[in-house]
């Protein structure tokens, strides 16, 4: 029962951070209301629904120092 509800809260991304769920399931873990294999799952999901892709150096550009304006 607890499991059908944690998974539904990670289908829906209840959670504004994934942080907040992952603790949610640690606990119940901690308390052997889930077992191991749910827990893991459940693991896995939560990297799957909460993936936050990384920018990468490309997507990122500096302001080049070449920008200085000549005095005359």
């Amino acid at each position: 029962m607890i499991t059908t509800l944690l998974n539904k809260l990670i289908d829906k991304k209840y959670y504004e951070y994934k942080q907040d769920i992952i603790d949610k399931c640690s606990v119940f873990f901690a308390m052997n209301v889930i077992n191991e294999t749910d827990y893991a799952t459940m693991m896995l999901k939560i990297e799957e629904v909460y993936y936050v892709e990384e920018e990468t150096d490309e997507a990122v550009q500096e302001p080049s120092d070449d920008t200085t304006e000549e005095v005359a």
